[in-house]
């Protein structure tokens, strides 16, 4: 009698790509909340869902369904100004876990913004 082998486990299932940078901030945020939901990652999915709530926010504020990219940046630069002012207050005050936790949104939400030119760049720019 020949013996059967054993099937090999199937390999595991890749992790979800971001969707293609063609779509929305909106749109990429509400898909991203969906996939880390499913991941069970509770840092992002609890950061995305701010990002979320603020975009729909701001939609709510300009009379529209959704903001364009351009209104999604200011809201995002805006979120990321919160957070690195308050890394600051947690570091001063000796709260490191605290601090480290608004790195980690920080790092979420700077995915959306677009890199500022450095000090050398502006620099000669004005020249």
């Amino acid at each position: 009698k020949a013996v059967a082998e054993p099937e090999p486990a199937p390999a595991p299932a890749p992790a979800p790509a971001a969707p293609a940078p063609a779509e929305s901030i909106a749109a990429d945020v509400d898909a991203r909340v969906k996939v880390a939901m499913k991941a069970r990652d509770k840092v992002l999915t609890s950061t995305l869902r701010l990002i979320k709530t603020a975009l729909a926010s701001a939609a709510k504020d300009a009379g529209v369904d959704a903001v364009g990219d351009d209104e999604a940046v200011k809201v995002l630069r805006k979120m990321a100004k919160m957070r690195e002012e308050s890394i600051d207050m947690y570091v001063k005050g000796g709260d490191e876990d605290r601090a480290d936790a608004e790195r980690a949104e920080l790092v979420v939400i700077g995915e959306w913004l677009p890199a500022l030119a450095d000090e050398a760049t502006v620099r000669g720019w004005i020249q």
